[in-house]
């Protein structure tokens, strides 16, 4: 099984279930990634180095339960929600591990404990009270969360029997470059990074500038811009649309970049250029 046919079954186990799915290494590094991202609340949650810290220190706990234990397990995070943690097992050896989430167990009552957590962590809880914030986190019961670990079991059981992990390992660099390249049509910050490689955002920025020699905003930008200038001129987008496409957080804000770079605006560069 190659890596498109494993993204293909995570994606289809995140898309029936609504649930994010990532298939960890053995150091708590992100291989594979599919479905519902972090989300207004984690990131939110995340933009706190002390709340960051927090949420890679209770996965990890979680990975090391599950390995110790050879069976899924279920937990719930510092701040309120649930997520569960399968262990890919080849022969005796745990190679790697399958973590989804978020799961809610009753909306009303955990809306309440995800502001509260928010407003105890000096974070702007007021971010999240829309009710599309909270609605795109699953609710599941009991039961419902037994049959997930049921089948996050199984894709784990036909993981380790093809041997993937093996041959797995990546540098801090090109596990950030994985993800910049799979996330490009959205803004991309440094503490999804950081949890995505399991590490700090100061061992992050530090290990890709050795790595690569350009810091990994700037490898962010550009590769954003890159994917504009062949928008610009392979198609007829908009100027606007294309910023969004690239995940610039405004039209003003693309057209600066892009006139940095290139020395002029996106609309005179796609006039000169066609």
């Amino acid at each position: 099984m190659d890596k498109q046919m494993l993204e293909k079954y995570l994606g289809s186990f995140a898309e029936l279930t609504g649930l994010k799915v990532s298939l960890m290494d053995t150091r708590y590094r992100g291989i594979i990634v599919c479905g519902y991202d972090a989300g207004e609340y984690c990131t939110i949650l995340h933009s706190s180095q002390r709340c960051l810290e927090a949420c890679i220190a209770s996965n990890s706990e979680a990975f090391r339960t599950a390995e110790q234990t050879r069976r899924p397990y279920v937990y719930r995070c510092p701040f309120g929600i649930k997520e569960m943690v399968a262990p890919v097992i080849e022969g005796d050896a745990v190679v790697g591990y399958l973590i989804a989430g978020p799961i809610l167990e009753n909306r009303e009552e955990n809306e309440e404990r995800l502001l509260r957590q928010l407003a105890e962590n000096d974070l702007d809880a007021e971010q999240v009270r829309a009710p599309e914030v909270i609605s795109r986190i699953r609710t599941y019961d009991e039961e419902g969360v037994r049959s997930l670990c049921d089948m996050l079991s199984l894709i784990a059981e036909l993981i380790s029997l093809d041997g993937f992990l093996r041959d797995s390992e990546k540098t801090v660099g090109q596990l950030v470059k994985d993800y910049v390249k799979r996330n490009l049509s959205r803004k991309i910050t440094l503490s999804e990074l950081s949890l995505h490689a399991h590490c700090s955002t100061v061992t992050l920025t530090k290990h890709f500038k050795e790595e690569y020699n350009i810091t990994v905003l700037e490898y962010i930008t550009e590769k954003k811009l890159s994917l504009a200038e062949t928008l610009l001129l392979d198609s007829s987008l908009s100027v606007t649309d294309i910023a969004e496409r690239c995940g610039f957080c405004s039209t003003e804000y693309f057209s600066r970049c892009f006139k940095k770079r290139y020395g002029m605006s996106p609309v005179n560069f796609r006039r000169r250029k066609t």
